[in-house]
């Protein structure tokens, strides 16, 4: 595997774990990132060695709560950004997974 592809799954895989509440097993892993069960351990203990905190809970792994940061907006910043994304979104980019994820995490802020 080319450098630019595992380092675009290795970032999946951080995005994939920052977006499952509830974990996400080394099976999930290896189908969303379409790799092998062995490469995707490697991944993740090269992932832990770059010191993103992980830890597994039974077949589960999880990302620690310190590593995301506590990003104080104001309730117009936040409309904004919505937006922002919201046309991010209609526009089709190749941006959009991530768009669609931040537009998931400032809609469950927005109205608590």
């Amino acid at each position: 595997m080319a450098l630019r592809q595992t380092i675009r799954v290795i970032f999946n895989i951080i995005h994939d774990l920052s977006n499952a509440q509830d974990g996400i097993s080394r099976r999930e892993i290896v189908s969303r990132c379409h790799i092998a069960e062995s490469t995707a351990q490697k991944y993740i203990r090269l992932i832990e060695d770059m010191g993103v905190p992980i830890y597994n809970e039974g077949q589960l792994y999880h990302l620690e709560e310190s590593y995301f940061v506590d990003l104080k907006l104001t309730s117009e910043e936040r409309g904004f950004l919505f937006l922002a994304l919201e046309r991010v979104l209609t526009a089709q980019t190749t941006q959009s997974q991530i768009a669609r994820s931040l537009v998931h995490k400032l809609a469950s802020r927005l109205h608590p």
